[in-house]
């Protein structure tokens, strides 16, 4: 049996299960590069854990490593306290934002990751702050989250019309009606609506440098074939990302200007080299 048909069974009853384990699963593939590198007992954070899947997983499969990760159970992921319930009492959880996690004695962090979660904070500058101040000279953030001057909103798969506020207007039947169909109240207010272009920006007055994957959003679109509870949450995106692979269409997404455009992110941050 493989790991995650393992998860997918010891979370049979649990609420939108495939969903909450391919995320993990998803998540895994993204970090697990940097945690190869990792020298034993280095620091690991996990910024925004959700249900625990994912943390519970790299603590399973990295032993030797330091891991640690912060879940305040925010509005709209009231879900979650189902599959909290069920994590290993061992497991290093903290029940509170990122503002209030305390680090003992001040120690940095050879990887700070998170996950779909950057979209949802309240001060996404001030996390890039939180980041800066936490890791290690060698360590580095890795950040995974929709970018907002794409016109298109995949949480509730709905186009954007001129900003969150007109978008919430016209659609905010469908809105309410899919946060009461998957209980999180209040998943939409959580959503920031932050961009490509502004993070840039924040990260050269904090002094972090960024790197941006060009892999990720190809890996995006082979994910609509590969994991059917993605695709059904995307479903009106299916056939077009299917065309736009088919024919390469994702690729201007990672040149010169158009890089600000592109509908998803991931980004390596790391403190920058004094000038």
């Amino acid at each position: 049996m493989s790991e995650q048909e393992e998860m997918r069974r010891r979370y049979r009853d649990f609420p939108d299960r495939d969903k909450w384990v391919n995320e993990a699963f998803f998540g895994l593939s993204q970090v697990a590069p940097l945690l190869e590198k990792i020298a034993g007992g280095g620091r690991v954070l996990e910024v925004g854990s959700g249900t625990g899947i994912l943390l519970n997983i790299i603590s399973r499969r990295y032993p030797q490593l330091r891991i640690e990760g912060i879940e305040p159970v925010g509005e709209g992921f009231q879900i979650v306290d189902a599959y909290h319930r069920a994590l290993p009492p061992s497991l290093k959880l903290h029940k509170c934002g990122y503002e209030d996690f305390c680090a003992e004695d001040g120690r940095r962090y050879q990887l700070i990751f998170a996950v779909n979660v950057f979209e949802h904070l309240h001060d996404w500058r001030h996390f890039l702050r939180f980041a800066h101040a936490r890791l290690a000279d060698d360590g580095r953030c890795v950040l995974l989250f929709p970018n907002y001057t794409f016109p298109y909103e995949p949480h509730f798969s709905l186009p954007i019309f001129f900003g969150k506020a007109l978008t919430h207007r016209l659609f905010r039947r469908a809105i309410e009606r899919y946060e009461r169909a998957h209980g999180c109240a209040g998943y939409w207010n959580s959503l920031n609506f932050v961009t490509y272009m502004q993070v840039k920006k924040a990260c050269a007055r904090i002094g972090l440098a960024h790197e941006f994957d060009t892999k990720i959003l190809r890996e995006m679109l082979g994910r609509m074939a590969t994991d059917a509870a993605y695709r059904e949450r995307q479903k009106r995106l299916s056939v077009i990302a299917a065309v736009v692979k088919a024919l390469y269409l994702d690729l201007p997404f990672n040149w010169g200007v158009l890089r600000n455009f592109t509908p998803y992110l991931k980004l390596e941050l790391r403190r920058a080299e004094p000038a």
